[in-house]
């Protein structure tokens, strides 16, 4: 007679190990799925302008979490691209904290006409959720 583990056992162990397995990818996916949603936002009709050669960038909050942008510490700015016609602007953003379901100003009074032409402008701005691309027109 041999002594092994009987069927319905083994079919409850390999229930078991597929709810955990489960659950921990639900967790994982969640985790990765609320920091993305966390620190969504967008650029307004009108919050990207240029008035007088100086660009300025509005936007609002549409995440579940704060927004927050520091020009020189990289740990407290959520802003990861910042830049106009591939300069890095990361030095002129606001220090802010935008709430969720508000809006500020993250980049203000840019000197667009020390370092570029009249004409359009192509602004990145992203956070670990998206980057948009909003364009800018200075006469």
């Amino acid at each position: 007679m041999k002594k092994g583990i009987t069927p319905i056992i083994s079919i409850i162990i390999l229930l078991l190990i597929t709810i955990a397995l489960a659950g921990v990818a639900y967790t994982f996916l969640m985790g990765q799925l609320f920091t993305r949603i966390g620190g969504s936002f967008e650029v307004p009709v009108g919050g990207a302008f240029c008035t007088n050669g100086l660009i300025t960038i509005q936007v609002s909050n549409t995440g579940t979490s704060d927004l927050h942008s520091h020009p020189t510490n990289p740990a407290a700015n959520d802003f990861i691209t910042s830049q106009v016609d591939g300069v890095d602007v990361t030095a002129y953003l606001e220090v802010t904290t935008i709430t969720p379901g508000q809006g500020g100003t993250i980049l203000r009074n840019y000197n667009c006409t020390t370092s570029c032409a009249s004409g359009p402008h192509t602004v990145d701005l992203g956070t670990e959720s998206l980057i948009l691309h909003p364009t800018v027109y200075c006469p």
